[in-house]
């Protein structure tokens, strides 16, 4: 009996050990340590546009109203070294790594200030952009990188081959192009643009007096949620897709439909190919 119990505690031992080094493990698991990318500051020319020039980081861009460009950080990579260089031929101002064109900053993450009524333009890869409370025009062109844009005031041009594009709380001029992933717009107002291929395009919120939005998809589907002020000439065709709208008035399903919202004093155009349109009034 005596050399049976041994020969028990024998076979568990295997499987104690090994449970108790998985325990150890996640308990003790080392977080990868981050290093911070000293705060700089630069006098930037109200004539200059800022060209933002990474592969792939984690940028935030801030709008402010000191006059100087701003930025700091921290990466999981040590002596990160940011290089502005000046053209004051051409009236651009470029913002990138220093001798680091090979290595991968996916790790970075990155936050500049621009000052209001800045022109910037954020060329990037993949990592993610995000952009707020900012007055001025952006243009920000990425492969997979999502973007998402808040509480921004000016003209926004952005482009996301294969990451979602987010636009939120703004107004002015907005256009947004993508090709595999969803295009999303929340309460933004002015001369809207959504143009997609294969991912879809959203659209939440109020459509008044000098506002447009235009959108158009090919395979993807279009849905809008109207406010109840909303107050707009409606124009919805779709080649092979189904169009489903709730609008009174306008209320079926067909495969165009066009119809006058209150008074007609803004315009909503939305136009796809095969994907499938809905249009409905919030309660």
């Amino acid at each position: 009996m005596i050399q049976r119990v041994g020969k028990l505690r024998l076979a568990l031992l295997p499987s104690l050990v090994a449970v108790l080094i998985a325990y150890i493990a996640s308990g003790c698991s080392i977080d990868p340590q981050e290093f911070p990318i000293d705060r700089q500051e630069y006098p930037l020319s109200e004539q200059h546009t800022l060209v933002i020039d990474f592969d792939s980081i984690h940028l935030e861009l801030i709008g402010h109203e000191d006059p100087l460009l701003i930025f700091s950080g921290a990466s999981q990579e040590a002596d990160i070294d940011l290089l502005v260089q000046t053209n004051e031929l051409e009236k651009v101002s470029t913002l990138s790594f220093r001798g680091h064109d090979e290595a991968n900053h996916s790790s970075t993450h990155l936050t500049v200030m621009i000052p209001y009524g800045s022109s910037v333009e954020v060329r990037q890869n993949s990592g993610s952009v995000k952009v707020h409370d900012f007055k001025g025009h952006a243009s920000i062109d990425t492969i997979s990188a999502p973007i998402q844009i808040n509480h921004v005031s000016g003209r926004v041009q952005v482009n996301s081959r294969r990451g979602t594009i987010h636009i939120s709380d703004s107004d002015g001029e907005m256009d947004a192009l993508a090709e595999a992933d969803e295009i999303r717009f929340i309460d933004v107002s002015g001369e809207i643009t959504g143009t997609n291929i294969m991912g879809s395009i959203s659209f939440v919120g109020l459509i008044g007096e000098g506002d447009s939005a235009r959108l158009e998809t090919d395979h993807g589907a279009v849905t809008v949620h109207l406010e109840l002020e909303s107050d707009a000439q409606i124009q919805i065709t779709s080649a092979g897709g189904r169009i489903v709208c709730t609008l009174a008035g306008m209320s079926g399903t067909y495969k165009d439909c066009e119809g006058a919202l209150g008074g007609g004093a803004g315009s909503l155009w939305i136009r796809t190919v095969s994907g499938p349109i809905r249009i409905d009034q919030m309660r």
